[in-house]
């Protein structure tokens, strides 16, 4: 059976930004093929390794992110948010989410964003997945979380002088219908939706 081994020889920065970089990678490609050849005494196991090439790629290099889905306890309800991205160049429905700070945790970067976005220190927090974003080109990473806050713990909100963010509260099966029409196109909250599905199958 052949695979392939991909080593990196060399990496470039070709561009660096405020949010992202930009960098040419080498990567060496090597093949492994083991099989079996039979002798008198029985099968006998031989691999070998072949250098195929050197490839090429630019890559977008990012500082990961976490997204939450957050469950307001009082009412049973979700909280979805309105903010300006300028890829799509107009405000755009979505979850709580922000880019982990250098030398901080996932954990600590959702709580902090939760605090920031929404006011409220969370009572429970639960991790239900990541992912890359898009693996062909960018390097980041996104964390996934579940989270409940109550009322009985609120907090000041923090958010940044260029940050204008609106928030709603809405039921599981109106986020299901936002996305099915899309009303929610962002898919980082897509994301984070399917993974609190399939983290509570089993449990209802």
């Amino acid at each position: 059976m052949k695979k392939y081994i991909y080593d990196e020889v060399s990496r470039n920065r070709l561009f660096n930004g405020m949010i992202f970089n930009v960098d040419e990678v080498k990567i060496k490609v090597n093949e492994h093929e083991k099989y079996h050849t039979y002798h008198t005494v029985g099968l006998h196991p031989i691999e070998s390794v072949t250098e195929k090439c050197i490839i090429t790629r630019q890559v977008v290099s990012k500082r990961p992110c976490v997204v939450a889905l957050v469950k307001h306890i009082e009412t049973n309800e979700f909280f979805i948010l309105k903010e300006f991205r300028v890829g799509a160049m107009k405000e755009e429905w979505g979850f709580v989410a922000g880019i982990i700070d250098e030398g901080e945790t996932a954990w600590g970067a959702i709580i902090r964003e939760v605090q920031e976005e929404i006011g409220y220190k969370p009572k429970l927090v639960e991790q239900i997945g990541e992912s890359f974003s898009s693996s062909g080109f960018t390097d980041e990473h996104i964390t996934y979380f579940y989270i409940e806050v109550s009322d009985t713990m609120k907090a000041d909100k923090r958010t940044d002088n260029d940050e204008f963010i609106s928030e709603m509260l809405v039921g599981l099966d109106n986020i299901k219908k936002m996305i099915a029409s899309g009303a929610i196109k962002n898919n980082h909250a897509k994301a984070c939706y399917l993974h609190y599905l399939l983290s509570k199958e089993g449990t209802q």
